[in-house]
């Protein structure tokens, strides 16, 4: 699976129209039976982010050229831009472990680790099995490599359904050694600092079941 992620700065302001207009997409791509997301930072920086889940990239192709014979897309798209300050930014993610999603999440903690020249592969090991463990512990995550970036940059991305539900995970952590043994293997494997995000989710990816009951249905057509 491949997630394309849609990053979005408002201009001075425009904070509020943009969250609506994202909401307006995402909630009408989703009834097109598209796999989409929007989420926004918590710490007030006002950015939006859009997901968009892909079987695989002949999917995102199909997706692309659709676009672009669009009207109604690319209405869309000369409308959000007058909200904006920049350049969307945009990158694409291979999904090598993906999230259960039993059920919606509130909110995500992303986590995008940069590789060291040469420790690509080990660091890719070193966290999808951490990804692998935390699942195992009943914590919800994703873990994904990025695609066509000049770095080997790998995201971890944690699911909670609550605050409270972060705040626990992130004590239990402080004081969980296989996080602390965790931490020392990393940090040679850094080319630079991990960054950490928490986000609220504005509008959800479609449900493991929901997907799976879809699929079913569009089989038996």
């Amino acid at each position: 699976m491949f997630t394309q992620r849609i990053v979005l700065t408002p201009a001075l302001g425009r904070n509020r129209e943009l969250i609506q207009a994202t909401t307006e997409q995402v909630r009408l791509r989703q009834s097109q039976g598209i796999r989409a997301s929007l989420s926004t930072p918590i710490t007030g920086e006002g950015r939006v982010s859009i997901g968009i889940q892909f079987d695989n990239l002949a999917d995102l192709q199909a997706f692309r050229e659709k676009n672009r014979e669009d009207a109604a897309t690319q209405a869309y798209f000369a409308k959000i831009s007058a909200l904006q300050s920049q350049q969307p930014r945009v990158e694409l993610w291979d999904v090598m472990v993906s999230a259960t999603a039993a059920t919606a999440p509130k909110y995500v903690q992303g986590i995008v680790a940069t590789a060291a020249l040469g420790q690509g592969g080990a660091l890719r090991d070193l966290l999808g099995k951490r990804a692998l463990a935390l699942q195992a512990k009943g914590i919800d995550c994703a873990f994904s490599q990025e695609m066509a970036s000049d770095a080997q940059r790998f995201g971890t991305t944690l699911l909670f359904a609550s605050l409270a539900d972060f705040e626990a995970h992130r004590a239990q952590s402080m004081a969980d050694p296989e996080t602390l043994q965790l931490m020392a293997k990393l940090t040679p494997l850094l080319a630079a600092q991990v960054t950490v995000t928490l986000s609220e989710v504005l509008v959800p990816f479609p449900l493991v079941a929901q997907r799976k009951l879809a699929g079913a249905a569009s089989a038996t057509r």
